[in-house]
């Protein structure tokens, strides 16, 4: 007698060691490298190592002072993604649905996608002012492009047996899309969201520096400004380690997504006569 295999089972913690010894391995050989840089040059007045900055972490004001600007920074960063992935479910959708459309919508998102951030962040700034509202407005311009790309390429890849069938069945069209089209692109989603991460921090951090007076950029601005150094390079490391973590959580995500729903998203495909309800 044969058996059916089982499926694998998610296990969150041996997956999330995995990823946080691949992730942090190259990141602390990095940090090695740093602190002895600062041993070596014990004359810069500039520099600090790892450990002096993670010194500064000692006092609650210090913790406070830093996560203060670390949830700022982090919300803004948040709101931004959700943004930008709502914007570009709705358009990678009317792109799928009407061709007509992506001949208006894609050179569009590609001039958005090959813009730097030191583009995009003056442009902003001219446009939307000084405030929260300019750091989520660049964080969706640099997140949107890949996210849109992604789905547009993962809704278009969905099974055509599934969407034959819904047709048949006399499925709707926004049924087709929430059952077929959008559970097929949610792996490259979420890939899109992991490799988006570096540039749209990078893009906030640099907004909050020059224009909003608020966050981690305005907090390592401040510290640089001040001649306070070990601050300055505190603000720093937290940062990295930061989206580190932020980065293996979405490589989580993405490893049970693909175990869960396949690799091109195809297990993820509801049965169409569910969408044709």
């Amino acid at each position: 007698m044969t058996s059916t295999p089982r499926p694998r089972a998610f296990a969150p913690l041996r997956l999330l060691a995995t990823e946080l010894s691949a992730g942090l391995g190259p990141v602390l050989v990095l940090l090695l490298l740093w602190q002895v840089a600062y041993l070596a040059l014990p004359t810069n007045q500039f520099l600090r190592g790892p450990l002096q900055a993670l010194g500064y972490l000692r006092t609650p004001e210090s913790l406070s002072s830093l996560g203060t600007a670390l949830v700022s920074t982090f919300m803004l960063l948040t709101l931004g993604y959700v943004i930008a992935i709502l914007i570009a479910i709705g358009l990678a959708a009317a792109v799928t649905s009407h061709p007509a459309v992506s001949r208006a919508i894609t050179p569009l998102a590609v001039a958005l996608g090959v813009m730097p951030v030191i583009v995009i962040t003056p442009l902003v700034i001219m446009l939307v002012g000084r405030g929260p509202a300019t750091t989520v407005s660049v964080c969706v311009l640099i997140t949107f492009f890949s996210c849109f790309v992604n789905l547009t390429a993962g809704m278009r890849s969905a099974s055509r047996g599934a969407l034959d069938l819904t047709r048949v069945l006399g499925g709707r069209a926004w049924r087709t899309l929430l059952w077929v089209r959008l559970p097929s692109a949610v792996p490259g989603l979420i890939s899109a969201s992991k490799l988006a991460l570096p540039a749209s921090l990078s893009g906030v951090i640099l907004t909050e520096y020059i224009a909003t007076g608020e966050g981690i950029g305005t907090f390592i601005n401040l510290a640089r400004a001040n001649f306070r150094y070990t601050e300055m390079w505190a603000g720093i490391l937290v940062i990295v380690l930061l989206s580190v973590l932020a980065y293996t959580i979405l490589g989580l995500l993405e490893i049970w997504l693909t175990e869960r729903y396949g690799a091109d998203g195809t297990r993820a495909t509801r049965p169409a006569a569910e969408a044709a309800r």
